[in-house]
């Protein structure tokens, strides 16, 4: 079994490392993430990420925290997939992906579904705006994302 583990950890870095290689490297700082419903709350999340690390596929993780009512922290992943229509200038994509949240109160998970547009300043240097549906249990929160995304080379 150690053999096996040993084996496919090699072969999954095998295929990581020159995708990595290949892709351009980016950090978001989504100040304005708002919850429009159930309720209005306000966070704050740091992401780091990578373009066409699968093909065309984009993954990011990201860090949030939320001051208020209840303290959290959120840790999560999400894979973004570049949509084929022509906006120019513009990139629009659909994501999936996962958090989990830390609360003074206990723990949970999410699942979410996210259409993000990045709309190019310079180079290296876009806004993204992301409406984002995610299942918590049995709550659907509908969010939106809004900040800057600097790409690193």
């Amino acid at each position: 079994m150690r053999l096996f583990k040993s084996v496919v950890l090699t072969l999954a870095l095998s295929l990581a490392v020159p995708a990595l290689a290949q892709s351009r490297l980016f950090g978001e700082v989504l100040a304005a993430n708002l919850t429009l419903s159930p309720s209005f709350t306000l966070n704050a999340s740091v992401s780091a990420g990578a373009t066409q690390v699968l093909g065309p596929l984009d993954a990011r993780v990201n860090l949030g925290a939320h001051l208020g009512g209840t303290t959290l922290v959120t840790l999560g992943a999400d894979a973004l997939y570049p949509l084929p229509v022509a906006l120019n200038p513009g990139r629009l994509d659909v994501g999936l992906g996962f958090r989990g949240i830390l609360a003074s109160n206990g723990s949970d998970f999410a699942l979410r579904v996210l259409l993000g547009y990045e709309l190019p300043l310079q180079s290296d240097l876009a806004v993204r705006v992301e409406p984002t549906l995610e299942f918590q249990g049995s709550v659907a929160v509908f969010g939106l994302n809004l900040g800057p995304r600097v790409y690193l080379r």
